[in-house]
């Protein structure tokens, strides 16, 4: 059975959808489990929906696949060039409500996915006191393609602990930014 779901999933059939839904509901959590993650690789607008309500009734042990599939459907639109459908999942995966460790894996597709914004958002985070959130901003500093994300960083490396410094000054140097020799000189 995880086998044709795994299927479903790869081929992105959304008329599996319905069917898919129901599977959520199997007793078997490694069923469940991986119709959840079908959902968020078929992606569209029914399970779309279908993960929201999920993200409200599932039961704790599925939370993490729900998030995983939210996820994964926004970075889906983000592959498509559709940032700003992807922005209003990430911002909801970034709530309190869900765990540090979750917030950290979306943090840095957020920042991608919200241009000015999610810039922003990773130079308060770099600033900022919650470690996981500052390490998440250096995550996002290496998968963004920003120079004007980087040459920010550069403006503000002095202010940043050491031991953010490092892989920031690593990641300068491999993107050769010119701004950065007076700074690390």
């Amino acid at each position: 059975r995880i086998g044709l779901i795994h299927t479903l999933a790869i081929r992105r059939d959304s008329a599996a959808v319905p069917s898919l839904v129901d599977l959520t509901l199997n007793p078997a959590p490694a069923t469940a489990a991986a119709a959840i993650g079908a959902l968020g690789e078929v992606g569209g607008p029914e399970a779309l929906r279908a993960l929201a309500a999920l993200a409200k009734d599932a039961p704790e042990a599925l939370r993490s696949a729900v998030c995983a599939a939210r996820l994964r459907s926004a970075e889906a639109f983000m592959d498509e060039g559709q940032a700003a459908a992807a922005v209003p999942i990430l911002q909801e995966l970034l709530q309190d409500e869900y765990a540090r460790q979750i917030r950290a894996a979306v943090f840095a597709a957020y920042a991608t996915a919200s241009g000015a914004e999610g810039e922003a958002a990773v130079l308060q985070a770099l600033t900022g006191t919650e470690k996981d959130r500052q390490w998440a901003a250096v995550r996002a500093l290496y998968t963004s393609a920003s120079p004007t994300l980087l040459e920010a960083i550069v403006a503000r490396l002095h202010q940043l602990p050491p031991v953010l410094q490092e892989p920031i000054i690593e990641l300068l140097a491999q993107r050769q930014v010119a701004a950065a020799l007076p700074v690390i000189a």
